[in-house]
């Protein structure tokens, strides 16, 4: 099962088979087979906006036959408080109590939907602790120590009556989820949660068997992994999911966390290596930006698999095939978790088994589909949440991946080669029609194609490769250093046209900005580009600030130079921090400054006070915005020809890559 478009093709995978031979091989794990060593990673619990309706959501059920389908061999359900008071916030519990046929039944259905797309069904289990937010009726959050926490709420130290009581809840959460149907539960012991809590000796400083060494540190843990195996049975997985690095000061030691999962092992049967703290994701890595590095919790992972007898799986920021097949040959993990990845591509292991790991669309770890903790980024974002991902216009709508077919089947020209192009190329050919895409240059992707200098940028040069692969399968014809003409237009006779010929960089009137010494941000990352040791960068956008760090870690001086009192307003909410934070270490800054002009020195500016300074510089980087380019002379070409013309991407507005894929997909579904 799973919704494969239509169109797609398969490949005589012997090959493959061999070369992704770890990736792809079953494991077993408690008595269960797992099909592949993919594991589709926590995200979102079981919810139903109507609190009187016992059924699963429609559209949770549906993401389940992206993410299961997909070829991933576990599906697991995402954090599901044990409590009420083991929640962030209100409406975040189910309830357990209850174990009603009726009561059960949302779950029920989302255990035989992950069953039906031939996946293992598990349900990540939590407790919050004194990372509570509030406080519904008269219970008071309890963690390790009696403190107040950051949100103002007073945080009981747990006794060892509440320790028993954990052990209850959790054993009735599990015992629920077990009669519901599903194979296991995933212990929640990282992320700053209560087990985290009372691992690590920032947070536990209790001098009773719960504090201190680390055997005691570990008791809670232990405790609950024995109670729930005592209730469940051999065969029922129990999975533990533990951060391999707080990545912060004070926080527990590689030997703290392999010991710590030693404990663990006498009672599960799998670790799961995540890493960092629910408060500051981008920072301590629990979720990794695009300026940590790829699988960046292997070796740790490594480290912990040379601790125990079972087997250990890995999650933060793997995005290829390649990668994950070397982190399981190497031996460093057993399994490999996608989260992220999953968003951009849900068929990240059936491409992988089909022979089409060229076609995955690989995360570029924008922050796009995560915008932080829900409390911070609800009020900064005024509630309106970012919604999908940068590179896959169906992802958070199941719904677009089952395009309908073309009641007519139609010649579609599309003129430009950029992802906007690519995109409507390969919806127009999921339709059915006949797809004939020109591109000027002699290369696909477009403006991306610059990234494939920046180590910490390339996904999407890599993004551009997948889309002008999955066009070429689905057998669009790709022209390359060909442009539209009055003869080709007369020799294509298509029935639609799309203009998707995206954009150039703006060039304000700024005396000096042609100078011999000014290089475009595109152009300032290309090998043979001869640029000085200090370079002062134009323009503090998104653009302008990713620019300016790549030229630090490429050992230029930068200074940047911006009109506004806030940098990269148009990023991301958690790749924004982390780009401020890397500005404000290697970066000089003159905010609320004005280019007057740029001269053989440097570049001369006004700052706020008015007053006006050189700031010397081998090299400027004109970081300025770019503008749409002039699609007239095509625009009266194509309605010459009496044709339906259509605008997409940057040749509209210049934008981000969100908007030129949505614009793509949209394009080619509404075609009559």
């Amino acid at each position: 099962m799973g919704a494969q478009p239509k169109t797609e093709r398969k490949k005589d995978m012997s090959g493959e088979a061999e070369r992704y031979s770890h990736l792809l091989a079953p494991i077993r794990i408690a008595g269960h087979t797992y099909r592949s060593r993919v594991v589709s990673a926590p995200r979102g619990g079981i919810w139903n906006e109507d609190p009187e309706c016992h059924d699963a959501d429609p559209e949770q059920l549906a993401e389940i036959d992206l993410r299961a389908g997909g070829g991933q061999a576990a599906f697991l359900v995402g954090e599901t408080p044990v409590t009420a008071a083991g929640g962030r916030g209100a409406n975040e519990f189910y309830g357990f109590d209850d174990q009603s046929e009726e009561h059960t039944r949302r779950y029920r259905q989302f255990a035989q939907r992950i069953h039906d797309n031939g996946a293992l069904a598990l349900v990540e289990l939590c407790h919050v602790g004194q990372a509570k937010s509030e406080i519904e009726g008269e219970e008071q959050p309890i963690g390790p120590m009696e403190l107040t926490n950051g949100d103002g709420v007073f945080i009981r130290a747990m006794t060892e009556e509440d320790v028993e009581q954990l052990c209850a809840d959790f054993v009735k959460a599990a015992r629920f989820c077990q009669e519901a149907g599903f194979d296991g539960v995933c212990l929640h012991c990282g992320h700053g949660w209560l087990f985290h809590q009372f691992l690590s000796p920032r947070t536990n400083q209790r001098i009773d068997r719960f504090g201190g060494s680390l055997e005691n540190r570990s008791r809670l843990s232990v405790m609950v992994l024995q109670a729930l195996r005592e209730a469940c049975g051999r065969e029922f997985i129990l999975e533990c999911r533990v951060s391999g690095s707080e990545h912060v000061p004070g926080g527990y030691s590689l030997e703290d966390i392999c010991g710590y999962c030693r404990y663990l092992s006498e009672y599960a049967d799998l670790i799961h290596v995540s890493a960092g703290l629910y408060q500051d994701p981008s920072g301590t890595w629990q979720e990794s930006t695009l300026y940590e590095p790829h699988g960046c919790n292997a070796d740790v992972a490594a480290a912990i698999r040379a601790a125990v007898d079972i087997p250990v799986a890995v999650v933060g920021g793997i995005n290829s095939p390649e990668q994950a097949e070397e982190l399981i040959a190497q031996g460093k993990c057993d399994l490999v978790v996608l989260c992220r990845q999953l968003t951009a591509d849900p068929f990240f292991t059936q491409k992988v088994r089909e022979g089409r790991p060229e076609e995955i669309r690989r995360c570029l770890r924008c922050m796009r589909c995560f915008p932080g903790p829900f409390e911070e980024a609800w009020a900064e974002l005024n509630g309106q949440f970012p919604e999908g991902c940068s590179i896959n216009p169906c992802a958070d709508h199941p719904e677009r991946w089952r395009v309908e077919p073309a009641e007519e089947k139609k010649t579609v020209l599309i003129v430009g080669g950029g992802v906007a192009g690519l995109q409507a190329a390969v919806t127009a050919r999921d339709r059915g029609h006949d797809v004939v895409l020109l591109e000027k240059s002699g290369q696909l992707g477009g403006i991306l194609n610059f990234s494939v200098h920046d180590p910490d940028k390339n996904d999407l040069a890599g993004f551009a490769r997948a889309m002008e692969a999955q066009a070429r399968a689905k057998g669009a014809d790709l022209r390359l250093n060909t442009v539209l003409t009055g003869e080709r237009l007369a020799d294509i006779r298509p029935d639609e046209v799309i203009l998707a010929i995206g954009s150039h960089p703006l060039q304000p009137p700024i005396p000096g900005l042609d100078g011999a010494n000014v290089v475009q941000a595109m152009d300032a990352y290309a090998p043979d580009t001869r640029l000085g040791h200090k370079v002062v960068v134009l323009g503090g956008g998104l653009v302008g600030c990713e620019t300016a760090v790549h030229l630090w870690k490429q050992g230029h001086e930068v200074e940047l130079v911006e009109m506004r009192e806030e940098l990269a307003p148009d990023a991301y909410r958690l790749h924004k921090r982390r780009l401020r934070e890397l500005i404000a270490q290697h970066v000089k800054t003159h905010m609320g400054a004005r280019c007057l002009a740029v001269t053989e020195a440097g570049v001369q500016v006004e700052g706020p006070d008015g007053s006006v300074q050189l700031i010397p510089a081998d090299t400027v980087v004109a970081a300025l915005g770019m503008r749409a380019n002039d699609t007239g002379e095509l625009e009266a070409l194509v309605q010459r020809a009496g044709v339906p013309c259509h605008k997409i991407g940057d040749c509209v507005r210049a934008r981000k890559a969100r908007q030129a894929m949505e614009e793509g997909y949209w394009a080619a579904v509404n075609l009559a």
